[in-house]
């Protein structure tokens, strides 16, 4: 803790203490130090700098029961029976007195001429050297004592694994985020903040609309229309409120996604008396005429300045650092409120470091959620997420019946991140008649709805909900 624990007595922001604490975890540190981070996320929780005042309330308070849940102790404590109460007490006064010496001598570092960025790196590669010589002569300990080759090579790959994840420079990028954004100080205490409309009766009237901090799933059958209708009914109504987005597109061309847009835009701009397919626009298969109306609609809405921007990546999305990059990106980019990702199971595993393992396609779809869910709620933005059905889904979507959690790639790990799941379906007949029925897979602080059924115009991605009723 030393060289960067005074940083947190204070600053008022909260920001890197909730930075600190998020990313470091009590089982990388020993005796009172693993007591200070305790108090530091004592502290984090409450959303309070970590005075020293504050610091003997906790020991007051939550010491003596820290103490023992997590096993402080030190040097000449290894015997010590915390089950014991007369043996605890004696730990907790001596270890208390300790604490509160090291706290002390920990305030002394000066702080001139210094900047908390560069001693977060240095912290971190002090670590990850110091964690790493060690994980290696335990190695070569066990070895030496008879251990098995393949026993001792699987532990030390797990150790270098976890301790490269959690003393990893990266985690900065997130750090420059909460910095950047000085008016956010507890993102746990924020309240979500409505964002747009998405234009579709029934989900608007059940969710009240998309949130920020929200993490939204939308799924459907490969070539059911989940890119048209995520761009059409998320991107574009969300520019129209002049929110930036962000769109992560993994199958298709910028090009394609755009034109999507500007069929869609040029029905809105002009009443819908101009209707032209973005399949021609994509073959460049327009008359005089149409390209007139097309680049009118394209320079309204892209390079107008009237609405929000669009950014659309069309490089693969590696969950071994789009965390890192999508925060430099929000950080550069600050209007930017809505992220949208087409789609998790394109997503991809890029091993970093010569242990690393490739990620299934599981582990991907689970670090992909886990971490926009961690992105929507620290830099307060939304994100939809989309995914395609499985096996079961596609069938159970051809059929007519209800789609489950199970039937969507990633399965439960979707439900138990996304704030709101919608599945969009068809059956044979549905298709041939250019009809979608939509549904809630999964709904917080919502009723939910089951087979409402819409009428779509691909050609423009034009949404008609057949049934009224289903608007609340």
């Amino acid at each position: 803790m030393r060289g960067i624990f005074k940083w947190f007595t204070q600053d008022d922001s909260c920001a890197r203490l909730s930075w600190f604490v998020d990313q470091f975890d009590e089982e990388m540190f020993d005796g009172v130090d693993k007591l200070l981070l305790l108090f530091l996320r004592y502290c984090a929780d409450l959303d309070i700098p970590a005075y020293p005042k504050y610091f003997s309330v906790f020991m007051e308070t939550e010491g003596k029961r820290s103490i023992r849940k997590y096993g402080v102790r030190l040097p000449m404590m290894e015997n010590f029976n915390y089950s014991d109460p007369v043996a605890l007490e004696e730990a907790y006064q001596v270890i208390s007195a300790q604490a509160h010496t090291v706290f002390e001598d920990y305030c002394q570092e000066g702080l001139e001429d210094r900047t908390f960025k560069v001693d977060a790196k240095a912290y971190i590669d002090r670590h990850l050297n110091e964690k790493i010589q060690s994980a290696i002569s335990e190695s070569f300990v066990s070895l030496s004592a008879g251990g098995s080759p393949e026993d001792v090579a699987d532990e030390l790959i797990y150790t270098l694994d976890r301790v490269r994840a959690v003393f990893d420079s990266n985690s900065l990028a997130k750090l420059d985020f909460l910095e950047g954004r000085k008016t956010s100080t507890s993102n746990k205490k924020e309240t979500m903040r409505k964002l747009f409309d998405t234009g579709i009766p029934c989900v608007d009237g059940d969710s009240g609309g998309m949130f920020s901090k929200q993490v939204w799933a939308f799924s459907g059958s490969p070539g059911s229309g989940k890119t048209r209708v995520a761009a059409c009914y998320w991107a574009y109504p969300a520019m129209i409120a002049g929110l930036d987005v962000l769109f992560d597109e993994l199958e298709l061309s910028s090009v394609e996604v755009e034109n999507m847009l500007i069929a869609h835009h040029i029905i809105q701009l002009f009443g819908g008396e101009i209707k032209i397919p973005d399949s021609e626009m994509n073959r460049g298969n327009l008359s005089a005429e149409q390209w007139k109306y097309y680049n009118a609609a394209k320079f309204d809405l892209f390079d107008s300045g009237r609405w929000g921007k669009i950014t659309i990546r069309t490089d693969d999305l590696v969950v071994e650092n789009f965390k890192k990059d999508t925060y430099s990106f929000l950080r550069r980019n600050r209007n930017t409120q809505l992220w949208i990702i087409d789609y998790a199971g394109l997503a991809k595993s890029v091993p970093i470091g010569k242990y690393a393992g490739r990620k299934d396609k599981y582990e991907v779809i689970t670090e992909l959620y886990e971490g926009a869910k961690d992105i929507a709620k620290t830099a307060d933005i939304g994100v939809l997420v989309l995914n395609q059905f499985g096996k079961e889904g596609c069938e159970a979507s051809l059929a007519g019946k209800r789609i489950m959690p199970g039937h969507v790639q990633g399965g439960q790990i979707i439900e138990r991140h996304a704030d709101y799941d919608i599945a969009m379906c068809m059956t044979e007949e549905q298709e041939n008649a250019s009809m979608r029925t939509f549904s809630t897979i999964k709904k917080r602080s919502a009723k939910g709805f089951q087979f409402v059924p819409f009428v779509i115009d691909a050609a423009v991605t034009i949404l008609r909900q057949i049934n009224q009723a289903f608007t609340a």
